[in-house]
């Protein structure tokens, strides 16, 4: 799947009609499956890389996606503080601070979907806020364990770059 995400921003790429693409973001959760995945998805980047003149960044949530946006939820309101609280005491851990200990799928009391949902209320804006306002430093140190401080890092070393004008970069 990687490869043909790969070839199809390659041909846009060298459509006449498509600005020039200068980076690829490929997230794909690990499903419990990280390792035979990561290998896949940094052969099928390394393959890729030869043919195309593009970035490759690659995010692999482990497990899932939800856990990434866990890490950067902190309670707003006295009910969030609430239902953090209650997941807390329930699973045993802080679902924000060990988000990568969410392993079960569904409506299982360790699903980061069901946990993110709770603590959420299921709303997307709120969700994300998770990402969108947090600190930097914040999630990568919750995200360590899931892969989000990995994709963090990606991002700063392969993005990044591609986004300060060429007059602005330190060489």
């Amino acid at each position: 799947m990687a490869r043909t995400a790969f070839s199809i921003v390659r041909a846009l790429n060298n459509a006449a009609k498509v600005d020039k693409i200068d980076g690829v973001v490929l997230v794909w959760d690990m499903d419990g499956q990280a390792n035979a995945r990561k290998l896949g998805l940094e052969q099928a980047r390394v393959e890729a890389q030869k043919l195309v003149p593009f970035q490759i960044i690659l995010g692999r949530p482990d497990r899932m996606r939800e856990a990434w946006v866990l890490a950067g939820f902190d309670p707003l309101t006295s009910g969030e503080q609430d239902r953090l609280d209650n997941e807390r005491q329930q699973l045993g851990f802080h679902p924000c601070t060990e988000a990568h200990l969410l392993t079960a799928t569904g409506t299982a009391k360790r699903s980061p979907k069901r946990v993110l949902a709770v603590l959420t209320g299921g709303e997307q804006g709120r969700e994300a806020q998770c990402w969108t306002d947090t600190a930097l430093a914040t999630l990568r140190e919750r995200g360590a364990g899931s892969g989000l401080a990995d994709f963090l890092g990606e991002v700063a070393q392969r993005l990044v770059p591609l986004c300060i004008a060429p007059s602005t970069q330190q060489g």
